[in-house]
Formats: structure tokens, sequence, C-alpha cells
């Protein structure tokens, strides 16, 4: 996609649509793999008419799933035609990683809290947990929604939450079970969040009254990565985009 990073070709095995998310499923065309950390976001380019134009998305898979996965939101004209092409089969550059969001780091009590699309660094996280998981105490999940039909891969995380990979407290507006960071201690049935790693993501506004939260509960880090490319995740990266829209 650039003359540095040529980026990796990938194919298009899955696009389902469920609600008004799309999950891409890819495989590598050849032996050269995207190589990712858990959080870590990249640029995909579909090799169709009217999709060509770059978008940043955060990997939803493990490093070490066999296929490459991609939760898009419909927040746009480039996403809603997205919805609306047949996928399967195409070609996608995907060019990255990127970013340095570690939900991970630490073996600690870990406590990540998620806000709409800001799921998806976690949902890549999970699939890299076990039951008993060395990692220390299971991580917990907080997941804000607006409603019920906007929760990403629900089904995924109560699996998870089940078989005890994680502890999932889901937080719904228009179900009067909003999410108040001012509860985040009680949420993990602790007095403060001393010795907790705290992971956030999601908009700015959310991420700024956990980290608020996090700090005044003693948190021993309130990790956050920005995300406002576009609804993407990631850094302020407006130079690197206008070099692969110019390429």
């Amino acid at each position: 996609m650039t003359g540095a990073a040529p980026g990796h070709r990938y194919r298009i095995t899955s696009a389902i649509v469920r609600a008004n998310t799309t999950e891409l499923r890819l495989v590598p065309e050849s032996g050269r793999s995207l190589h990712h950390r858990t959080g870590q976001f990249a640029f995909v380019e579909i090799q169709l008419p009217g999709l060509r134009e770059p978008h940043p998305f955060t990997i939803a898979s493990a490093p070490d799933a066999a296929e490459l996965r991609f939760l898009v939101r419909g927040l746009g004209d480039w996403s809603a035609r997205l919805q609306h092409t047949d996928l399967v089969d195409a070609r996608i550059i995907v060019e990255g990683p990127y970013g340095n969001f570690r939900p991970l780091d630490g073996n600690c009590q870990h406590l990540w809290v998620a806000g709409g699309v800001g799921i998806t660094p976690f949902l890549a996280a999970t699939g890299q947990l076990t039951p008993g998981s060395p990692m220390g105490e299971c991580p917990t999940l907080v997941y804000g929604v607006g409603s019920r039909g906007d929760a990403m891969a629900l089904d995924e995380l109560e699996a998870a939450a089940r078989d005890g990979r994680l502890l999932l407290s889901l937080h719904v507006s228009d179900e009067s079970t909003r999410f108040d960071p001012s509860l985040l201690a009680q949420i993990v049935d602790r007095a403060d969040l001393t010795d907790v790693e705290v992971a956030v993501c999601g908009p700015d506004a959310r991420v700024a009254a956990v980290e608020r939260a996090g700090r005044t509960l003693g948190a021993r880090r309130v990790h956050t990565e920005d995300f406002d490319i576009r609804q993407g995740f990631g850094p302020d990266l407006s130079r690197e985009i206008d070099q692969l829209i110019r390429r």
C-alpha cells in the first residue's frame, strides 16, 4: 500500500452482517501473513470498486488464530457499501499492525472497560484466554452499549463467561443499567483498584471518565488507546492515511 510497506494480501472467506456490524474473516493468499499482538489494528483496502479507500480497524482475532478477523460497525457511506456488497473471495490488502494497546499486560487482575465498538481489542484478548489462565485472575469485562442489539459478538462473550475465561458485566442504557465509572471497584468486588490493571477502549468521553475513576480508585495502571479515525482505533495517523490515499 505504500513504498515502505506493501501490505499483506488476503482473501475474504466470510462476510456476515449482524445487525449493523459486518464480520470479515480473511486468509492469506500466500504464506506471508500478518503478525500482530492483541490490541493492535491495521489498515484494510478491499480490492473492489468503491471500497478501495484504506480504513483502520482493530484486529478482532487472537495472534495465533488461523484467520484474520475484523468487525466493521456501520458508521458511514463506506461501511454501508460494505454491507451491501458480495465480498466473499474478494482480495484485500492489510497493512500493519499498528498500536500499543496491551489489555493482557502484567501478571495481575485485569479490568477491561469497553464502550460500543471499543469491544474489538477485548475480543482478540478473549481468544487468548483459557479457563485457569496463568495470567492472573480471570479478567473482568465491563461492556457498555446503548441497546442489547448494539452489543457486538455478545454470544462469544457470554460463552467465554460461561466457561470461566472472563467475568462479564454488561451495561445496557435502554434497559436502565447504564455504566457508571464510579462503580468500577464495586464491579470487581474490591474496596479500590489497587493492584488492578485497567484497560479501556471506546468513545473519548468514556475513556476519559474511566481514566479519572481508575486513578481516583488507585488503579495500578489505566491503559488507554485513543480512537478517533473515522471511528476506528489508534493514535492520530492522519499523515499515514494521507500517504495511503495518495499512493
